[in-house]
């Protein structure tokens, strides 16, 4: 998954810089916090940043990475330095020196397409009535039915013990179950 902000032409054919994580148990948090970090210290001044956190998969097992790194690029790397600590995020993979590892934005790009097919045959098949798992987002993990699609997003019927919730998603951030979800999930009966 590609998150960015700013003008992200400004970076083109900059190098790219590894994020270590300490493990893979947090990571969904640990970029959480590392996106709220550079846009409360980037976007806040101006600065345009990408961040590639290269999904393989998710499953109930958890984040499966194309990559053991999180990859990152801003103008200036002097930015890259004001991270701060995060639990599960050990910093920018650095030399001898602590000077940064840069690495060619064509390794990254092929990471990026990498993670776009993988998170295209996610959702592919989706129809209407088809069961799905909500992979990204507030309903993260949730599975229900989709009843209506609407260009790019979709709508889903996730049914609790107590209710229904409706969910308004991309379907790029759904996983296909197909048309028999119930191996994933279960509703009692009422």
């Amino acid at each position: 998954m590609l998150i960015q902000s700013g003008k992200v032409s400004d970076l083109e054919g900059k190098s790219w810089v590894a994020i270590e994580l300490t493990s893979e148990a947090r990571t969904d948090e640990v970029v959480l916090h590392l996106t709220r970090w550079a846009v409360r210290n980037l976007e806040k001044e101006g600065k345009a940043f990408q961040l590639l956190y290269p999904v393989e998969s998710r499953t109930l097992n958890g984040v499966s990475l194309l990559s053991p790194y999180l990859w990152m690029r801003v103008a200036d790397l002097k930015y890259l330095g004001r991270i701060t600590s995060i639990m599960g995020l050990q910093g920018m993979v650095t030399d001898s020196e602590e000077k940064p590892i840069l690495t060619e934005s064509s390794f990254v790009e092929n990471l990026i397409a990498k993670c776009k097919a993988v998170s295209d045959s996610w959702s592919a098949g989706i129809c209407l009535g088809s069961g799905v798992r909500v992979m990204l987002g507030i309903g993260h993990g949730l599975c229900g039915v989709v009843e209506k699609l609407d260009g790019g997003d979709a709508e889903v019927r996730i049914a609790l013990r107590s209710r229904a919730v409706r969910l308004k998603v991309p379907v790029r951030a759904l996983k296909n179950l197909g048309s028999a979800p119930a191996d994933y999930f279960e509703k009692e009966e009422d």
